[in-house]
């Protein structure tokens, strides 16, 4: 299963959003989206703000339990 990658950008503003099945998959594709976005700044004479950026990470971890009753009064 291939990472889900989202940009969204207001004004100057721009959020990448990546999803994926492993630490490792999501980890590979930051490495590419970082340098895809950086290519495409050099080409049009752009820089990120390295003061006013940042990696945050977060993770969803599911985890699945069968569900047992509880019961009031001994019941």
């Amino acid at each position: 299963m291939t990472p889900n990658l989202e940009i969204v950008t207001f004004a100057d503003d721009i959020m990448i959003l990546i999803q994926g099945p492993s630490h490792s998959a999501v980890l590979t594709t930051v490495v590419n989206a970082h340098c895809t976005t950086e290519d495409w700044c050099k080409k049009h004479r752009l820089e990120i703000s390295k003061d006013k950026s940042a990696l945050m990470p977060m993770f969803i971890t599911e985890i699945l339990t069968k569900a047992t009753p509880k019961y009031l009064h001994g019941d």
